[in-house]
């Protein structure tokens, strides 16, 4: 199995908005195209993507509007479930 990681910054990851500044909005541009390109050269079939729980993706909107619609997951966690782990692993290095 091969595994294709993009490692982007969440405000560059969402969805093209008006308040965006002409800088963000061609930063944009490039990442959909490098998606665009890369989704079918590389036979995607499944997108895992850390991202805000209440916004709309590029790569998420890609997914469902591509010929053969790719599942995509959201795996961000919210901050509960940041301090929950962070505590989980802070005991767990106690114990060590």
């Amino acid at each position: 199995m091969d595994f294709w990681i993009v490692a982007i910054d969440h405000e560059l990851q969402l969805q093209r908005d008006p308040s965006d500044i002409p800088s963000r909005r061609v930063q944009k541009d490039h990442l959909e195209a490098l998606l665009l390109s890369e989704l079918p050269k590389r036979k995607v079939r499944f997108i895992a993507e850390e991202s805000k729980i209440d916004k709309t993706t590029i790569a998420f909107t890609l997914a469902n509007t591509n010929d053969r619609r790719i599942p995509w997951k959201n795996i961000g966690m919210t901050d509960a479930e940041r301090d929950t782990l962070g505590a989980w692993i802070a005991q767990g290095a106690r114990l060590r």
